[in-house]
């Protein structure tokens, strides 16, 4: 591992794969996983997806259940091996089982959007909320979708806005931006443009283009804020440089 990562000697991947390699053929699981993921971004070897999911799935077999998600993952992309959501699903079940939360996440988007399964939202709940509290902050970020609506479990907004905080807190802008939106407009709580503000910024930082032109706008028309132009066209700039067709609009219409 230390030569991959250039800890304790100066990066060497040529002796890092002949390291890796020979943990693997030893049946330490670590090694295999290190040595997929050389393979997988071509360091130190040519890119080679196949032999990334044989890797995967050694690292699997025995007990890794990065392996077992990691295999599911190229299962879905069809990445060195058939795309198939059914053949991911047992893999993303066996990891979860064993409380890998990155895994939980992934089974439940399965149950959600109806891939490789049937749409199932009380099951994708269940699951992603045990994701969630495995520490998987996309879980939460689509478990409180769920609560919001009302998808597979009762809704309940002071929830929602609770698993929203735990994923917005965790680096998923977009669990920020919905969370500026509800206090924006006022879905299912009072109106706080302060908070929504705090939220939308955090969420535009995350180079979230929506959030960074509803910040505009709260300055545009000085909501929960003095009305103030300049600072209003700083974030449409920042909006239409990410792609928000809106900010650009905006930002293009100012004299």
């Amino acid at each position: 591992m230390r030569y991959a990562e250039g800890i304790c000697a100066q990066k060497d991947y040529s002796k890092a794969v002949v390291l890796f390699t020979k943990a693997c053929d030893q049946g330490q699981p670590r090694g295999c996983e290190q040595l997929a993921y050389l393979y997988y971004d071509g360091t130190g070897v040519p890119k080679d997806f196949t032999r990334t999911a044989a890797l995967y799935r050694k690292a699997c077999s025995v007990g890794l259940d990065d392996g077992c998600n990691n295999l599911g993952m190229m299962y879905r992309r069809g990445e060195g091996v058939p795309k198939s959501d059914q053949q991911a699903l047992p893999l993303f079940q066996q990891a979860c089982k064993r409380d890998l939360g990155a895994a939980c996440y992934n089974l439940g988007l399965l149950y959600h959007y109806g891939y490789g399964v049937r749409q199932d939202y009380v099951e994708a709940a269940r699951i992603y909320r045990k994701g969630c509290d495995l520490g998987d902050t996309t879980a939460c970020l689509n478990l409180g979708t769920l609560v919001t609506n009302g998808n597979g479990t009762k809704q309940d907004i002071a929830e929602a806005i609770s698993l929203f905080e735990r994923a917005c807190s965790g680096g998923e802008t977009l669990a920020c931006s919905n969370l500026g939106h509800m206090y924006g407009q006022g879905e299912g709580v009072a109106v706080d443009y302060e908070k929504a503000r705090t939220y939308w910024t955090e969420a535009c930082d995350g180079k979230n283009g929506e959030a960074c032109y509803n910040v505009g706008v709260l300055y545009w028309r000085g909501l929960g804020v003095p009305v103030d132009r300049q600072q209003a066209n700083v974030f449409y700039q920042k909006g239409c440089d990410l792609g928000n067709s809106s900010a650009c609009h905006e930002e293009s219409a100012t004299p």
